[in-house]
């Protein structure tokens, strides 16, 4: 890996972990309430980990087992934990925030889950 490469990557973190504080200072001040919490992480989490396992259980079943509807059900699990999450922050702010802020943290835990997957 070049210094460049290396440079590159430090100011993308630096940059993300920057807009992150930024939005959630916003928030504090203007609706005096954080999203980016450890318990917002983990409910965020525990979606994005159902939907992702509930899809691989559902592609890798047999057509004629009914595994199908166990990868269905914990897609529609993981589904509703994250709407729960937007509707609960979208109560105490509204829904411009709240949805901003679950697609960031989706984001930055697929991220991070691709990153575990390559590197396990």
């Amino acid at each position: 890996m070049s210094l460049i490469q290396i440079g590159a990557a430090v100011s993308a973190l630096l940059v993300g972990i920057g807009s992150l504080y930024f939005f959630n200072k916003r928030a504090i001040n203007n609706h005096n309430f954080a999203f980016f919490t450890i318990a917002s992480f983990i409910m965020a989490a525990i979606s994005l980990a159902l939907v992702l396992v509930g899809y691989r259980w559902f592609f890798n079943a047999t057509p004629n087992s009914d595994d199908l509807m166990n990868g269905i059900g914990m897609i529609v699990i993981g589904v509703i934990v994250a709407l729960f999450l937007v509707v609960s922050n979208a109560a105490k702010t509204n829904v411009l925030y709240a949805i901003t802020s679950l697609l960031i943290q989706l984001l930055i835990l697929a991220a991070l889950a691709y990153l575990a997957n390559v590197f396990l």
